[in-house]
């Protein structure tokens, strides 16, 4: 897979972009699979999004619907509480800094925008 990652700043205002793009040109079954995981993750996250809910909570919402989808995928076994208490997440997601800082950007905007 090809991922385009492209961010901008200007003047306090943020923006990010990110794409991924099968190599093929065609998502194998399990990329596909996998890319409806984060996409849905993406969908849940904005929809949390709102005035008063703190960062923590979008983040938790983020992270169930992560491993969540990777039980499904028997990519995971056991309790999706026993595996997000025991801190899971970060084994799977080395980029979780990098994600949360572009969820912090955007929320961030939302703000501003309000």
């Amino acid at each position: 897979a090809r991922v385009i990652d492209v961010g901008a700043e200007y003047k306090g205002y943020y923006s990010d972009i990110t794409r991924t793009i099968p190599a093929s040109g065609r998502y194998s079954e399990r990329q596909a699979q996998l890319y409806n995981i984060v996409l849905n993750a993406q969908v849940v996250s904005i929809g949390t999004l709102r005035h008063g809910v703190t960062f923590g909570i979008v983040r938790e919402a983020t992270e169930r619907i992560l491993l969540q989808g990777l039980l499904e995928l028997n990519l995971l076994t056991g309790d999706l509480d026993d595996i997000y208490n025991f801190n899971v997440f970060v084994f799977f997601f080395s980029s979780l800094v990098f994600l949360l800082y572009d969820m912090v950007k955007f929320v961030c905007f939302l703000i501003r925008i309000q």
